[in-house]
């Protein structure tokens, strides 16, 4: 999402954690006036059926060319996996703890 000119969040919203850079301007489309905005802010919110949104602006846009992007967004989901294995597997420090107690049990 960092390297695009504009997000189009279509039914959707973003988490309190997703990090969007404040400079990106995004375009969203509910069907709920309150989802609109309301983790990140939206440039323009459009409230509406998706489909029918997005029926209307492929109307406007009409065909354009897309870059394929498959191979690059599936090298950034096995970082991703990766990343979420090693956090899953990290005990954050509870292994000394379980150790000292094993080591020095209470009396």
């Amino acid at each position: 999402m960092n390297e695009a000119d504009l997000l189009i969040v279509i039914g959707a919203s973003f988490a309190n954690h997703t990090g969007i850079a404040t400079y990106k301007p995004i375009v969203q489309i509910d069907d709920d006036h309150a989802a609109i905005g309301r983790f990140t802010a939206a440039t323009a919110g459009l409230l509406g059926d998706a489909q029918l949104a997005v029926a209307a602006l492929m109307a406007v846009l009409g065909e354009t060319k897309a870059e394929d992007q498959r191979a690059d967004v599936a090298a950034r989901q096995a970082i991703w996996r990766a990343e979420k294995t090693c956090r899953a597997q990290d005990d954050r420090g509870r292994g000394q703890v379980r150790d000292t107690s094993e080591t020095c049990p209470a009396q």
